[in-house]
């Protein structure tokens, strides 16, 4: 598939992209390298991301998946510094990812996944994790103020110095 002049695959170089607003629904860029890429607005409905590097990339407001639809899978993927403020992620599968500073301030996290995920220092601010499973992820120093977590299960997790201001801790399941 080309989009906007750029080869969307599997493994594809697309450092620096720009794909804002692009439609990518279902396509595979499994292991394809978007380091600093703008996918702002874009829609990556059940997209298959597994190993991809969007370290530093732009996805505020991207659409990535509903929980009705075919979840996106973005796992074992690097996602440094990524800004996904917010980004639609509902029910997205995001084991195993480096998430580490990565910026999800307002995003739309519901019944996601996030098995031995890296969350060290990313910033959740007013995000929306309701009935999501958090499975032995670190989450050392991340901001969780304002967020919402009804019903999600956190088990195993590292949550050394983060920050749940404002957050009703008495919603969630904690094992």
């Amino acid at each position: 598939m080309e989009v906007n002049g750029y080869q969307i695959r599997p493994g594809a170089n697309l450092v620096g992209a720009q794909l804002s607003e692009a439609n990518l629904q279902n396509c595979d860029i499994a292991g394809a390298d978007l380091t600093g890429a703008d996918l702002s607005g874009a829609n990556l409905g059940g997209a298959r991301c597994i190993g991809a590097n969007f370290t530093a990339a732009w996805l505020f407001g991207a659409y990535f998946s509903t929980i009705e639809l075919n979840p996106l899978k973005i796992t074992h993927g690097d996602f440094t510094n990524a800004n996904f403020s917010m980004a639609h992620l509902g029910g997205a599968n995001l084991d195993y990812g480096v998430f580490s500073g990565a910026d999800f301030v307002g995003a739309n996290l519901d019944e996601a996944n996030f098995d031995r995920g890296q969350f060290d220092g990313a910033n959740f601010r007013g995000a929306s994790l309701q009935f999501a499973q958090v499975w032995n992820a670190n989450f050392t120093g991340a901001n969780f103020s304002n967020a919402l977590i009804g019903e999600a299960t956190f088990s195993g997790c590292d949550l050394t110095g983060t920050n749940f201001d404002g957050v009703d801790m008495d919603v969630a399941i904690w094992l």
